[in-house]
């Protein structure tokens, strides 16, 4: 018998199919192990991914989605979700947020703003499906 390892990263599933161009997503998370971990991932789906503070987004090569701990984020700087939109959209592009937390509380504030969230500890299948559906609105809207 096979043991499962739920840290393990996974192949999404094939209902969702991995992106044409590759996107880059910019990954600010104040752990570095779960970081690499998303970054793992994030290759085996067929993303881009580099891991940094928000102060490091390249103006020349904007992200086409942030991944956001909002631990990290509150310690690094303390300006607002909607500061963090408008220093990304400074060239016209305005990548989705996802913001990760460990607070139920918090996750569901931010669900309130408006902004997609992931509660920690999660799932592999739910960190790819949120990102999916953000780069697919992103691309309804654009």
């Amino acid at each position: 018998m096979a043991i499962h390892d739920p840290l393990a990263p996974s192949l999404p599933p094939f209902s969702m199919p991995i992106p044409p161009a590759s996107p880059y997503i910019f990954i600010a998370e104040e752990n570095l192990r779960i970081a690499h971990m998303i970054t793992s991932v994030l290759t085996l789906a067929g993303y881009r991914s580099s891991i940094g503070e928000l102060a490091a987004l390249s103006h020349g090569h904007p992200p086409m989605l942030i991944l956001l701990d909002l631990n990290f984020f509150s310690k690094v700087r303390s300006k607002s979700l909607p500061d963090v939109e408008a220093q990304c959209s400074s060239e016209g592009v305005t990548p989705p947020i996802i913001v990760m937390t460990t607070s139920s509380i918090i996750h569901k504030e931010v669900e309130t703003m408006g902004y997609r969230a992931l509660l920690k500890p999660f799932h592999v299948q739910d960190l790819l499906q949120a990102i999916h559906e953000a780069l697919s609105a992103r691309m309804i809207v654009a």
